[in-house]
């Protein structure tokens, strides 16, 4: 596995070895975590390729899709290969709108789906054929609201949405600190978006770093904005007496 892979426009990909695990699958899933890296050595997002559905008794149509995130791990968007499509139950093809659908399904960060178990989903409804039931859904079509997923590719919506929104998030954050520069480290301090904040911070702290430039400008950010006082106390209690 090559690391690197740089482009014509000086942005590169460095490719992770990384461990994940999924809610579907009993076992955690070994992949590979693309992180797209600009100029500045700073990450712009990350790309992952996975697998459309969590098949157990090989039924259906697998389909290769890459996902798409920022560099703190909000998810994006998503593609499939040219000339592939999405199934639904009894292989029938996703529509036009089931696409669109899809995506608002796992940019939706509190998606139904956060709380559905792969069990709910693959039972089977009852042999007296109630119609009304999603055979692939299973008991989650009395309970889905309709525009939370995909009638007939319940399945495919769960696999990708703890794809896109599961353990993978946190291992993007990670990354994003650990590639950052002290001085991006600063900027993520003082950026608007609190995120950032909360991974410069767990990174200085991994990094045992305390001067009083990142001091100062924990300070600076908090008289801003006093709701991240109890993480910024906690990194501040670590500094040396004399910083203190």
């Amino acid at each position: 596995l090559s690391p690197f892979e740089t482009t014509q426009n000086g942005f590169k990909t460095i490719k992770h070895e990384v461990i994940i695990n999924h809610p579907g699958e009993k076992d955690p899933v070994f992949t590979v975590l693309n992180e797209i890296q600009n100029q500045d050595g700073l990450p712009t997002h990350y790309t992952m390729d996975v697998y459309s559905v969590i098949c157990l008794e090989e039924v259906c149509k697998v389909i290769p899709v890459k996902l798409f995130w920022s560099n703190i791990g909000e998810y994006q968007k998503y593609e499939l290969a040219k000339g592939e499509t999405l199934e639904k139950y009894e292989a029938d093809l996703f529509e036009p709108e089931d696409y669109i659908k899809l995506q608002s399904i796992l940019a939706n960060n509190s998606s139904p789906f956060k709380e559905v178990f792969i069990d709910e989903i693959l039972t089977v409804p009852d042999e007296h054929g109630n119609e009304d039931i999603d055979a692939v859904s299973g008991a989650t079509a009395l309970e889905l609201d309709e525009k939370d997923t995909v009638p007939g590719a319940a399945l495919t919506c769960f696999t990708l949405w703890h794809w896109a929104n599961g353990d993978v998030v946190t291992k993007i954050k990670a990354q994003t600190g650990k590639s950052a520069s002290e001085i991006q480290l600063i900027d993520f301090i003082l950026d608007k978006n609190n995120t950032y904040f909360h991974i410069a911070l767990e990174e200085l702290k991994s990094r045992e770093l305390y001067t009083t430039t990142f001091i100062d400008a924990i300070i600076k950010k908090v008289l801003k904005d006093n709701s991240i006082l109890r993480p910024a106390f906690k990194y501040l209690n670590e500094a040396a007496n004399e910083d203190y």
